[in-house]
């Protein structure tokens, strides 16, 4: 499953549809006007929380965990405004992952570590951007899928 970011100005968009009036086209272009001044300082936070996960990975600790979490829910939500899917894919794994296992001691330390050197590396690496990061968006899908199917066992 693919997560879908919706900006606000597209969201009124659907609501006033094509046929809007001349008012709701400009309120549309306001709203996305206000979002286009706000990507720089959402940006600055996006880097912010990553330079923050970069620093608590290691040594990996359980009680780093609900900070981690609350970091990449953190990217995860600002990701989509800003128009950096691949982060909000990586992100969204991550999260799921860390929501999904219920016992603490089946956590798989490697594959959090994955997860966050991979989201720096996109983060930090505009080549990266778009088809480039999709197998490693998908390889760690899979590796999250396959070992909360294991966990779970």
């Amino acid at each position: 499953m693919s997560t879908q970011f919706i900006q606000p100005s597209s969201s009124l968009k659907q609501k006033v549809g094509d046929s809007s009036t001349e008012e709701d086209q400009l309120a549309t272009a306001a709203l996305s006007d206000a979002l286009q001044r706000l990507v720089p300082e959402l940006t600055d936070h996006i880097a912010a929380d990553i330079a923050i996960l970069q620093r608590i990975k290691t040594p990996f600790d359980m009680d780093k965990l609900a900070n981690i979490y609350d970091r990449a829910h953190a990217v995860r939500g600002l990701a989509g405004s800003v128009s950096k899917s691949e982060l909000g894919e990586l992100t969204d794994s991550l999260c799921r992952y860390i929501k999904a296992v219920t016992d603490p001691t089946c956590i798989d330390h490697q594959l959090i570590t994955a997860h966050l050197d991979a989201i720096a590396l996109i983060a930090h690496n505009s080549e990266m951007a778009g088809a480039a990061s999709i197998p490693l968006i998908t390889a760690l899908r899979n590796a999250t899928a396959k070992n909360l199917k294991y966990t779970k066992q």
